[in-house]
């Protein structure tokens, strides 16, 4: 079965109010890099605020 059409799907964290003052932090990949990994967009949106609370808390 198909579940797909009857999930919700979870809003962007950019345009949750609780993180408006937070400024994601982008990866940054080497440009000669062996691998050119693709994210999923959302993963990126995700590990940019993660790296950003990070770097805030160390």
């Amino acid at each position: 079965m198909d579940f797909s059409k009857h999930e919700r799907q979870p809003l962007p964290i950019s345009q949750g109010p609780e993180w408006s003052d937070v400024i994601p932090v982008s990866q940054n990949d080497a440009p000669n890099s062996v691998v050119q990994i693709t994210y999923l967009e959302r993963f990126t949106e995700i590990l940019g605020y993660f790296q950003a609370i990070y770097l805030y808390a160390g």
